[in-house]
Parts: structure tokens; C-alpha cells; sequence
């Protein structure tokens, strides 16, 4: 099988486990997201409430100086109107860095829950039961009488070679790992060299040979069905190769927003990675998590106050770029949701093949497909999390 999609560390249990884990984080992670917004809108409305009532006291006190003849109270009103601007002035200004404090936070809190999300993805691809199964298919050794067969085969190989340079071509093939089952060329160029040589070597049986002749041929079809399979699975797995180089793009991207994010609130990454990263409590975790907010609503504002013409665009640029590796986590999650399922249209070909152990193999390894297809879905939702990335902020 190829190394691209690189499996087999972990069994599928740990997967499981790993799935449980991610689901009390992101129940953590939702019901911390839940509490700020639900704080947040309860500000807006305030807010709100206060600048209705100031724009209903500058109507009036409109009213009031359209009306006034007297000229001390026309300037003590216009005075009173100057002061209710200021105060209207300064409860917008309070909404945005309100605004900007939850969503930052909002950011923040999705892109270090992230750390932990990315983890049992980059273990998933060691799902280890089923991908075994698969190149265990693939290989023929693993066959009844198969072994034994291609002995005499390679007998014929060894017998040749001086004279046919395709067998010689094949034989040094096969002797490059030592391990016939992995060197056999089933898929690639040299696939169909090795099923024209296995022809050739059923046209050398002799006549009286009926029995080895009839075996060669079961063995020749079954080598044939075998190279199919794996050129098939193999069209399959050049996929993982791209989502692997997409997986280690996103997590680059991610540890250096997690660096640029950690900077800025002046926390050290040794700090974060010992008291959230690596740490198995989920209350310390929820209680660092509560530091880390808290520095958030020093840093905004600190930042309006320090910066007032640009202090927006430090949040707003960090703002953007979780909310972009929010939709690249749930698009790369839906392509590995996508491509396990070709799996499954590749099995459901295969199972009526006229081989009892292939049809046999082909059945177990559907229901450990099933097994892997559980477990991802108890641990991603593509769907969901391309969704929460669009609703993440609360707007101004």
C-alpha cells in the first residue's frame, strides 16, 4: 500500500477513545462559546436600550431648543445636548470593543480547542484494523495455496531467465525486498509483465499436468482480479497524498496563529501547552481557558486605548484567519469522509467476484469499514463545523 496516507500506528479502539475525548472538548468549547455569546447579547441589548433612550432625549431636547426664546436656557440645553452626544459617543465606542472583545475571544477559544481537534485527526489516519485488512487483500501470498503455487512459478522464473529477458526483468523485481508478498508488481507497468509471464508459464504445463494446469489457471485469475483491485485501491489512496500535504499545511497555519495569538496576550507557549495542550483535566483546562479570556479583555483594551486609529485591525486580521482554518479543518475533514466512502463503492465491486475467499475478505473488511466510518462520525462533523465557522461572531 502506499506511504502517502501513512497507517497502522494505533488500533481502532484508540480512535474510539480519542473520539470520546474530542467530544467532551467540544462540548467544553460550545458551552463556553454559549455563555460569551449569551453575555454578550445581554451587553447588546443594554447597549441598545441606552442609545434608544439617548437618540429619545436628542429629539427632545431638539425640540426643546427649537422652541426656547430664552437664551441662557437655549445654551444650557445645548450644553445638555453636547453631553448627551459625548455620552452616546462613548456607548458606541463601548458596543464595538464589546463587540470585538467577544468576538476575539470567540477566535481564541476556537483556535486552541483546534489544537486539540487536529490531534485524533493526524491519529485517525492509523486506524490500523481496517487498513491492514486492505493491503492484506491485496496481497496474494495471503491466499490459500497461493504460496505454494508461485514456488513452482518462480521455479519456472529461475529456470528461464537466462533466456527471456522478462523473466529475468520479473525475477530481479521480485528480489529486491526479499518479501514476494510487497515486491509483486500487481499494480503499475510492471503488473501486466507479471500476468503475461504467469500465461506463459501455463502454456509451458505439460498436457498429462491437468490438476497444476487447472490451479495455475485459478491462480492466474485470481492474480489478475488482485492487480485490478489494487490498481483501484490505488487510484483511491493518491488522494491521501494531496490530504496529507493539506493536513500538514493546516497545522503549520495553525501552530503559527497559535504563536502570533499568544504573543500578542502575552502568554508563553510552554505556559499554554503545559496547562491546555497536555493537560488531561478538562476543569483545569476550562479554568486556563478562563485566564486566557481574561487577557483577551485587558488586550482590546489596552489596544483601543494605545492605538485608537488601528486598534480594530489587530483583532479583526486574527478574527479572519481562525474562521479561514475553521473551513479548511471541515473541508479537510469532508475529504476524508469522502475518500473512506470510495472504499466502500471499491468493496461493494469486488464482493461478487467469482472467488469465494475474495467475496469472504471483501465482507470482513466492509464491516471493519463500518467499524472506521463509526468512529469517524462520532468524532467529525464537516458539515457542522464549515457551519459554526460562518456563525462564529456576533456582528456590530
Amino acid at each position: 500500500m502506499k506511504t502517502g496516507f501513512i497507517l497502522g500506528l494505533f488500533l481502532l479502539t484508540t480512535t474510539c477513545l480519542l473520539a470520546q475525548e474530542v467530544s467532551s472538548d467540544s462540548q467544553i468549547k460550545d458551552d463556553i462559546l454559549k455563555n460569551l455569546s449569551s453575555e454578550q447579547i445581554a451587553k447588546n441589548e443594554i447597549l441598545a436600550k441606552q442609545l434608544t433612550e439617548l437618540d429619545q432625549r436628542l429629539v427632545a431636547i431638539d425640540q426643546k431648543i427649537q422652541k426656547e426664546s430664552n437664551s441662557t436656557k437655549k445654551v444650557e440645553s445645548l450644553v445638555e445636548r453636547v453631553q448627551i452626544l459625548e455620552k452616546k459617543d462613548v456607548t458606541v465606542i463601548e458596543n464595538v470593543i464589546s463587540t470585538y472583545d467577544h468576538n476575539y475571544k470567540a477566535a481564541i477559544i476556537n483556535l486552541i480547542f483546534m489544537d486539540r481537534e487536529l490531534k485524533p485527526l493526524i491519529l485517525f489516519k492509523a486506524s490500523k484494523d481496517f487498513f491492514a485488512s486492505l493491503s492484506d487483500i491485496s496481497n496474494p501470498m495471503t491466499y490459500a495455496g497461493y504460496q505454494q503455487w508461485f514456488t513452482k512459478f518462480k521455479e519456472y522464473m529461475d529456470k528461464n531467465k537466462n533466456n527471456d529477458a522478462t523473466l529475468a526483468m520479473l525475477s530481479n523485481v521480485l528480489s529486491v525486498t526479499g518479501d514476494v508478498g510487497k515486491s509483486l508488481p500487481l499494480a503499475g507497468p510492471l503488473a501486466n509483465t507479471l500476468l503475461s509471464s504467469i500465461n506463459t508459464f501455463i502454456g509451458s504445463i505439460g498436457k498429462k499436468e491437468t490438476a497444476f494446469r487447472t490451479e495455475s489457471q485459478k491462480m492466474f485469475e485470481l492474480t489478475a482480479i488482485l492487480s485490478q483491485f489494487t490498481h483501484e485501491r490505488d487510484l483511491i489512496e493518491n488522494e491521501w497524498d494531496e490530504i496529507n500535504k493539506e493536513l500538514d499545511e493546516l497545522q503549520q497555519a495553525h501552530n503559527e496563529s497559535i504563536d502570533h495569538n499568544l504573543t500578542l496576550l502575552n502568554i508563553e507557549r510552554p505556559i499554554f501547552n503545559h496547562k491546555f495542550t497536555n493537560e488531561q483535566d478538562a476543569n483545569k483546562r476550562f479554568e486556563f481557558v478562563k485566564v486566557i479570556t481574561d487577557s483577551i479583555s485587558v488586550k482590546v483594551k489596552a489596544e483601543h486605548k494605545n492605538n485608537p486609529d488601528k486598534w480594530k485591525t489587530t483583532f479583526y486580521q486574527q478574527m479572519q484567519t481562525v474562521q479561514s482554518l475553521k473551513v479548511r479543518f471541515g473541508t479537510l475533514t469532508f475529504r476524508i469522509k469522502e475518500n473512506i466512502n470510495k472504499y466502500g463503492a471499491l468493496i461493494e465491486r469486488y464482493k461478487n467476484i467469482n472467488s469465494p475467499e475474495v467475496k469472504t475478505k471483501m465482507s470482513e473488511l466492509q464491516v471493519k469499514l463500518q467499524n472506521l466510518n463509526n468512529a469517524f462520525d462520532a468524532t467529525f462533523s464537516p458539515q457542522a463545523y464549515i457551519k459554526s465557522a460562518s456563525t462564529m461572531y456576533i456582528v456590530e
